[in-house]
């Protein structure tokens, strides 16, 4: 096991953040048979422009230059780690920009870079998994998946899914 994979697994929070710079997320808590809600599953820590909306965390408003996030406020283990969740990316008529990712930090409530760093990216180390809906610089396409692990010495490992 490597020294970062040890340090995660020993302080890592589980975060949710997001950016949409003109489009509005709804992220829902784990799916099953029925919903759960945020409500039910411990206290979450809002940031930026984030607000609770019927049980549901809106990262941002449909308006231009928003940053939020959801962050559990409990750190959690990862050696037994899943989860689930849903989002719905929608501001109909406006093509919005640039996605949401699920990241695993150890600061909680700690936002990155808006537009193309789509809220977590300065945010080190981390991993995320990043729900990319705008084509930037260095972008395959505008419609991408992928898993970036930043370390603490700044060093970048990016793997599209």
């Amino acid at each position: 096991m490597t020294r970062m994979s040890v340090r995660v697994a020993q302080h890592r929070r589980f975060v949710l953040l997001g950016l949409l710079f003109l489009a509005a997320a709804n992220i829902a808590a784990a799916q099953s048979d029925q919903t759960t809600r945020f409500s039910t599953i411990g206290p979450i820590l809002l940031s930026g422009d984030a607000t609770m909306v019927d049980g549901s965390i809106q990262l941002v408003p449909p308006l231009p230059g928003q940053l939020g996030g959801g962050f559990r406020a409990d750190p959690i283990c990862l050696s037994s780690f899943s989860t689930k969740f849903t989002f719905a990316i929608s501001d109909p008529g406006n093509s919005g920009a640039d996605g949401l990712a699920l990241v695993l930090q150890d600061t909680p409530t700690k936002l990155g870079r808006i537009g193309g760093g789509i809220g977590y990216v300065g945010s080190s180390p981390s991993l995320a998994i990043e729900f990319d809906t705008y084509r930037n610089r260095g972008d395959p396409n505008d419609n991408h998946t992928e898993i970036v692990a930043t370390y603490a010495n700044g060093s970048v490992i990016r793997v599209l899914l």
